[in-house]
């Protein structure tokens, strides 16, 4: 077992140092680099090893070979020539910083001269804020071309997204900082950014619009993320080692950790990928936790969400419905006035890609835990934060309730989830399609308990609200408002029952909601 795998650093150099365990990504790398193209864009969720990955090219063009011992790319580099490196990391930059002196902090040019690096500051070389000076200077003095290194380049867009005239201005000097580069090859050995979100007019794509953008292509899909390959062959011992402690087949400890982790699809769906955050907690732990939700959604984006409040039960029933779709220019933040709100999740991880055709995207939770952490999100974006437990309790039994069709317990609990916490929702959204807001909060809760069901199963026809397949049965859930129960049984039984011929037993589950008596009913009826 791994007694090195390590969390806590994101410079390689330390990283390797300190003996910490590594998943050889050098080969992919050793291929982007060596690629026709030199000038490149990256967008990822934090905590996606981007930095880590930023940080490892850094000492490839510094020549420290010693760091790259028994990896793919030891023999395979040019270790007899250096390049002098940009590194600029906004990671740390806040909405209260003044730009310039966060720069003159954070910007590092780093050059080995007589095989020692040495470090300098923006000041060493120009008092210009302006890259193509910077670079010029550093030719003058070392005859070698740049690699420019720049992480987290979009943090100043997340920290104003609600503050578009102090953005605009950050804009301009951002164009003034990135000014001619383009147009200065031989100055530059290789261009790379990365960032959460994919910036447009906002960004220095005005200026820059030479850059190859990796976000989305198959060649760079696991560029920084693990694969289930590399998951099952770097971790074999510790796989065994869960399967012992949990009690799990291969099958099932495979299906487990995909369930919990896997599935974040940037573009390669035959293929999908781990976070590496979670993968090395989990065999760190020994347990299924959320670990990468532990560090929650970026402050900005909730606070963007916050002041631009969501509509829930639409956003919850277009992604149960697979009706979440953005296109790919929606993908690219043209203007801070009308993003996407969806896709502001996709760049944080919460959400990614289902299936894409034409340039339309269809968004989904990628696995249990971004999935828990929204669906609790957006719960307490409706100020239910006293009562979060509740509503997880709730949640955590109404499945229970439901396949042992305990009629008296459901109505309790759905009465308390509508008049204990759910009513403070704004008043807009219940009253234009009070049905849908019901169903919205049961699907909401049955998948805060991570039930397998189906949604909205529909045809020409008819649409059933909800079919949970359980063993030998299929509960097929009916939400109304102001109906009766007869109405509710006809229409499952005239409409429904037919589409099922596989002869389990059919449990018909109806939840009536009436407003003017202020209650819930429930009719459970079996056949067989």
């Amino acid at each position: 077992m791994k007694k090195n795998i390590t969390l806590w650093t994101q410079d390689f150099r330390e990283f390797i140092e300190s003996g910490a365990f590594y998943v050889d990504k050098t080969k992919q790398v050793e291929k982007l680099v060596n690629s026709t193209s030199k000038y490149y864009f990256l967008s990822r969720p934090r905590r996606f090893w981007k930095s880590l990955t930023l940080s490892m090219m850094k000492y490839l063009y510094l020549w420290k070979k010693e760091l790259f011992k028994w990896l793919y790319i030891e023999d395979k580099w040019d270790w007899e020539t250096t390049n002098p490196v940009v590194y600029m990391s906004f990671a740390g930059y806040t909405d209260d910083q003044n730009i310039k002196e966060y720069m003159d902090r954070n910007l590092k040019i780093f050059i080995n001269e007589n095989w020692k690096i040495k470090e300098y500051k923006l000041e060493d070389f120009w008092w210009e804020y302006n890259l193509w000076f910077i670079l010029t200077k550093i030719y003058e003095k070392t005859g070698k071309k740049s690699a420019v290194i720049v992480d987290e380049y979009d943090k100043w867009v997340l920290v104003n997204l609600t503050n578009v005239e102090k953005a605009e201005k950050m804009r301009k000097f951002f164009m003034s900082f990135y000014a001619w580069v383009k147009d200065n090859d031989s100055k530059i050995e290789i261009f790379m950014l990365t960032w959460l979100t994919k910036v447009l007019k906002m960004s220095v794509f005005s200026v820059l619009n030479n850059l190859e953008d990796l976000s989305y292509l198959w060649k760079s899909y696991d560029l920084m993320w693990y694969t289930w390959e590399e998951v099952k062959n770097n971790f074999a011992e510790e796989i065994d080692i869960l399967k012992e402690k949990k009690n799990l087949t291969d099958k099932q400890v495979r299906i487990k950790i995909k369930d919990y982790y896997n599935w974040f699809n940037f573009w390669n769906p035959e293929d999908t990928i781990f976070n590496p955050w979670n993968i090395n907690n989990l065999f760190k732990n020994f347990e299924f936790s959320y670990y990468w939700a532990d560090t929650w959604i970026p402050s900005a984006i909730l606070y963007y969400i916050d002041k631009n409040r969501i509509n829930i039960v639409d956003l919850v029933e277009k992604i149960n419905s697979d009706k979440l779709i953005v296109s790919e220019t929606q993908f690219k933040l043209e203007n801070l006035n009308k993003i996407n709100v969806a896709v502001l999740f996709t760049n944080a991880g919460y959400l990614t890609i289902k299936k894409s055709e034409n340039n339309l995207y269809t968004l989904w939770f990628p696995n249990k835990e971004t999935e828990s952490v929204m669906l609790e999100f957006f719960m307490q974006l409706n100020d239910y934060d006293s009562d979060i437990w509740l509503i997880k309790e709730i949640a955590d039994e109404m499945y229970e309730w439901i396949i042992n069709e305990d009629k008296e317990l459901l109505e309790e609990n759905f009465n308390k989830m509508i008049y204990n916490f759910l009513w403070e929702t704004a008043y807009e959204w219940v009253a234009k399609n009070p049905e849908w807001w019901l169903k919205s909060f049961i699907w909401m809760f049955l998948r805060m308990n991570r039930i397998y069901y189906y949604p909205e199963v529909q045809n020409l026809k008819w649409r059933k609200d909800l079919v949970i397949p359980v063993n030998d049965k299929y509960y097929i859930v009916e939400a109304k408002v102001n109906e009766s129960a007869k109405k509710a049984i006809e229409q499952i039984n005239k409409l429904y029952l037919p589409q099922f011929t596989d002869w389990k037993e059919i449990v018909k589950v109806w939840i009536n909601w009436d407003k003017e008596n202020k209650k819930i009913d429930i009719l459970i009826e079996s056949e067989k």
